[in-house]
């Protein structure tokens, strides 16, 4: 996507680290989860890179959402 730093880059996820659910969230919809994820690039400049990534929980699979699984 735009946001990502790294686009056209060798990379490799080195680290993910849950920072926490999202209050309010579970009778509302789905459980909304953050985390940190590293990103270690591996062309010649090297280097790495944080990110923060929520992800939306569901219980059932959401077809409308086929093009964002992970």
């Amino acid at each position: 996507t735009r946001w990502f730093g790294g686009k056209g880059r060798p990379f490799e996820v080195t680290a993910v680290h849950r920072i926490g659910q999202v209050p309010g969230c579970v009778d509302a919809g789905p459980a909304v989860v953050d985390h940190h994820v590293e990103l270690t690039y591996g062309d010649s400049e090297g280097g790495t890179e944080t990110y923060q990534v929520p992800l939306a929980l569901y219980a059932e699979a959401e077809t409308r959402l086929d093009h964002a699984f992970i």
